[in-house]
């Protein structure tokens, strides 16, 4: 079977995957701007099937960096910066799972402590070095009313309480709010009692 290169007419919508990984866009992002789902971005960043059984019988259908017989192994695009031959087959190797994940992997530094490390390419958890810098990222530090006490929540559960409850200030539980709610517009305070009045 010749394994020579041979021309491909992707579909529109293949293309515009192809584009957008290759500007940098993670699965996920690709996802949001198409509105499709992460799995179908997958699917549609995969060659065609004429080029994939290509692939497999130039690497007799072993993994092309370590040599270890597969059944089923992964596609890996070796660039991702030009969509000329994206998925040609001199831009593509055929890989186990451990060998795709460590080609796939990349050099960042985390957003929140500075530290460099090595990550996956397309989960948004894989931006920071560990769950600590993740939650803190993406959590925000709040004080409660009543008590004092600090406490955290996510950014998208503040800005609903935030939009939702037009109260200057957060508590830390029920029972903070039950003692705030209670001084400030229960039966003894003195909104309580104007309300109560207006009923007689």
């Amino acid at each position: 079977m010749n394994v020579e290169n041979v021309p491909y007419k992707q579909s529109p919508r293949k293309q515009q995957v192809a584009e957008l990984i290759v500007s940098g866009k993670t699965y996920q992002q690709a996802a949001d701007i198409l509105g499709i789902s992460r799995q179908r971005v997958q699917q549609l960043n995969r060659p065609d099937p004429n080029t994939i059984e290509r692939l497999i019988v130039r690497s007799n259908g072993k993994c092309e960096e370590c040599g270890v017989c597969l059944e089923k192994g992964h596609i890996h695009h070796i660039s991702k910066v030009s969509l000329e031959n994206y998925h040609s087959l001199s831009n593509l190797k055929y890989l186990c799972v451990s060998c795709h994940r460590s080609n796939d992997a990349i050099h960042r530094d985390c957003p929140v402590c500075g530290i460099p490390f090595k990550c996956g390419y397309n989960r948004p958890i894989n931006m920071f070095c560990s769950k600590k810098c993740f939650k803190e990222y993406y959590n925000v530090t709040l004080t409660c009313r009543v008590c004092g006490k600090k406490f955290t929540v996510n950014k998208s559960d503040y800005k609903v309480k935030l939009r939702i409850r037009k109260i200057d200030g957060f508590f830390c539980s029920k029972i903070c709010y039950g003692k705030w709610w209670g001084k400030n517009y229960g039966f003894g305070s003195e909104k309580g009692y104007k309300n109560r009045r207006g009923k007689e």
